[in-house]
């Protein structure tokens, strides 16, 4: 995947390209898109900043079960690059007509990995 050069550093990178690996052998076909967003997406990230993953799934979903799905990826992450990754998991439908604000944020700011 290529990143804009100016928000993306090199580690960065590569986590994302492993992440990316990750969840879609997790989702398979339910995976419709990976967004980045907050802080990373702007580069405006400080060594304490998490990463903000929208997981964007096919209907139905159930939030609760699809974070829990995601614990043992979120820990390995910590583990070998030390970085906090939040993944946060919304349907197709919520992801195209909601008006939650954070939807609108990933929207607008992100990058579609």
């Amino acid at each position: 995947m290529i990143y804009p050069q100016n928000t993306i550093s090199p580690k960065l990178h590569k986590l994302l390209d492993e992440l990316k690996i990750n969840l879609v052998n997790l989702y398979g076909q339910q995976l419709y898109s990976l967004i980045l967003f907050g802080s990373q997406a702007r580069g405006e990230a400080t060594p304490d900043s998490d990463i903000d993953i929208m997981t964007v799934l096919e209907d139905p979903i159930d939030v609760a079960k699809e974070v829990h799905k995601t614990s043992d990826i979120k820990f390995y992450f910590i583990d070998k690059y030390g970085e906090l990754i939040s993944i946060i998991p919304v349907s197709k439908s919520e992801f195209t007509s909601s008006s939650i604000s954070l939807i609108r944020i990933a929207k607008r700011e992100g990058i579609k990995l």
